[in-house]
């Protein structure tokens, strides 16, 4: 399993390096860059923090299959 993780990393970085490329294998840039990235990532965690908290709190009253109705 160590030499399957290390592989699959070692492609994944060689994958980075490479950099996005498009059919023609010329580099391509990204959607809306660092500023998508740091939306999104505010999204996910306030949309975390919201979860975590209406469970805390006890507003969400079933989770699952494992609720008894």
């Amino acid at each position: 399993m160590f030499l399957l993780g290390f592989t699959w990393y070692r492609f994944g970085q060689k994958l980075l390096a490479r950099g996005n490329r498009d059919e023609n294998d010329e580099l391509t840039k990204g959607f809306v860059g660092p500023v998508g990235f740091l939306v999104a990532g505010a999204i996910a965690c306030y949309l975390l923090v919201a979860t975590l908290r209406a469970l805390i709190r006890g507003e969400v009253p079933c989770l699952g299959k494992g609720c008894s109705a």
